[in-house]
């Protein structure tokens, strides 16, 4: 997995088929949160203007492979040099794919 150009590390991303969470949008997980939390009208409010991202809406598993990968390679608070390799599982066929 090394590209031979000062690897520090290797992070994998993998994805599964038939995730429960790419049934969960924004709101969902704000509204839990709010009543998980018992939070007061202010605090609730906060909460609304949160965005904790939309599994539903990434247009593949693929894509929010993807979409992972990139957030690891660019976070400022990672070491450089740190090799990001991506995969995504079908829970169905055992079938492992990388992105």
């Amino acid at each position: 997995m090394s590209n031979g150009k000062n690897t520090v590390g290797v992070v994998a991303v993998v994805h599964h088929s038939d995730c429960g969470l790419r049934n969960f949008s924004n709101k969902r997980v704000a509204e839990m949160l709010k009543v998980r939390a018992d939070l007061d009208d202010e605090r609730a409010k906060e909460v609304d203007g949160m965005e904790f991202g939309s599994w539903s809406e990434a247009t593949s598993i693929g894509e929010s492979v993807k979409g992972d990968m990139d957030i690891i390679k660019n976070d400022p608070y990672l070491p450089k040099g740190l090799q990001v390799v991506g995969y995504t599982y079908d829970v169905f066929t055992g079938k492992t794919t990388e992105v």
